[in-house]
């Protein structure tokens, strides 16, 4: 559909057709050709047929939809009873006698609010989950409450009268998150808070290869350095700064790329609806400094990705040259166990070298006896890089 509203539907067969739109997904009334809007929630509208000859073009196959009734509520957060803005849920539906009708995603505004149109008039029962959060009672029927262990009947809960096209507000729920961490992140150094630190939560799953972690939840540090995350039990946690800052996990361990040190983190046990205080010192790391040149010590602008990989085997970070040919990468740990590898590429021309002046090897992996290490100390680490010209730069390619 175009934004004037005009449609187009090509490629149809003869035939006889039957053409409807809108629905509760839509948040309209369901309405079919030539204006006939559904009456209830279980029937389908009246129609009037579309024949459609070989060839044929019809035109002025128009609708006029209305909004239907609405039901409105507000989403109270249980943890802190305030508005519980920006919460995605789900609304499934069900008509009178049971029937499954459709489900509603949702999203509450600021002031904690949602409305959902389209609804027929009948009685209607609603089941709503909350996604976003990690919840003790994620999932609600209106009007009884939780749904148990055992799983959720819509038709225990209270129905929703909705008559010609009216709005029903108050149907409101509130929403207990599994578990709260709150805490501050500081400077290790002067205690100083750090601001907008992004804090992620990490929940296990099982695999044949042993136990994984992926990311759950986030939160930001105010100017204060504090933070408050909705999560669950048995997570694990990190800390992602800002240079000259050290990324980290907790309890305090530093990691350059968090995902790469979430299995070297503790595991943090909170009882159901508990709250935690889980503080972070976050250390100042070491800049990574370089100039890309040619062998007459000519800078070369930015096409060059600098790899740099650190002993444990992954990559930490990739910056790219400016238009100097110069590259920095910030917030490196400096303690005896961290030794890192470079590698520079570029594909215009196409060229792969390691730290120091050496080129790449057919596996293009700097951690074989070629590329030079280097161990980070405290201070700044200025390193040059000369490279090969752009001529060896196309014999490699030819190669």
């Amino acid at each position: 559909m175009q934004d004037d509203g005009s449609y187009a539907i090509g490629d149809l067969p003869t035939g006889t057709y039957r053409l409807c739109v809108g629905g509760l997904s839509d948040g309209v009334l369901r309405q079919c050709y030539d204006h006939f809007n559904a009456t209830s929630p279980l029937s389908q509208p009246a129609y009037s047929p579309i024949a459609l000859a070989v060839a044929q073009h019809v035109g002025d196959i128009d609708f006029d939809l209305a909004r239907g009734g609405t039901i409105a509520g507000h989403i109270t957060d249980g943890y802190s009873s305030e508005s519980f803005s920006g919460l995605n849920m789900g609304f499934r539906i069900y008509a009178e006698d049971g029937e499954y009708l459709d489900t509603i995603d949702l999203t509450t505004d600021e002031a904690g609010n949602y409305a959902a149109s389209g609804f027929p008039d009948g009685r209607y029962y609603l089941l709503v989950s909350a996604y976003t959060i990690p919840a003790s009672d994620a999932s609600q029927v209106y009007g009884s409450g939780p749904c148990p262990t055992n799983g959720c009947d819509p038709m225990q809960g209270t129905p929703i009268v909705i008559a010609e096209g009216n709005t029903r507000v108050g149907i409101d729920f509130t929403f207990h998150p599994s578990a709260v961490v709150i805490g501050h992140v500081r400077d290790a150094g002067n205690q100083q808070p750090i601001a907008n630190a992004l804090v992620t939560s990490y929940v296990p799953h099982s695999s044949p290869f042993g136990t994984t972690w992926s990311e759950e939840m986030t939160a930001r540090t105010d100017t204060s350095g504090a933070y408050q995350l909705y999560t669950g039990s048995d997570r694990r946690f990190s800390v992602q700064v800002d240079a000259p800052y050290v990324n980290s996990v907790y309890p305090n361990i530093p990691c350059t790329v968090v995902w790469n040190c979430v299995q070297q983190a503790e595991s943090v046990p909170i009882p159901q609806g508990g709250t935690k205080t889980l503080d972070f010192a976050i250390t100042r790391g070491v800049a990574l400094r370089g100039r890309i040149v040619t062998a007459a010590h000519i800078p070369l602008d930015g096409n060059f990705a600098i790899g740099i990989k650190h002993a444990d085997g992954t990559y930490s970070d990739q910056p790219y040259t400016d238009t100097a040919g110069n590259f920095v990468s910030r917030g490196w740990p400096t303690s005896a166990s961290d030794t890192y590898y470079v590698k520079v590429t570029s594909w215009r021309p196409f060229g792969c070298f390691y730290y120091l002046n050496r080129v790449c090897s057919a596996d293009y992996d700097p951690m074989n006896s070629m590329a030079t290490p280097i161990h980070l100390s405290p201070g700044m680490n200025e390193i040059e890089i000369p490279v090969l010209t752009d001529d060896i730069f196309f014999d490699l390619f030819d190669r």
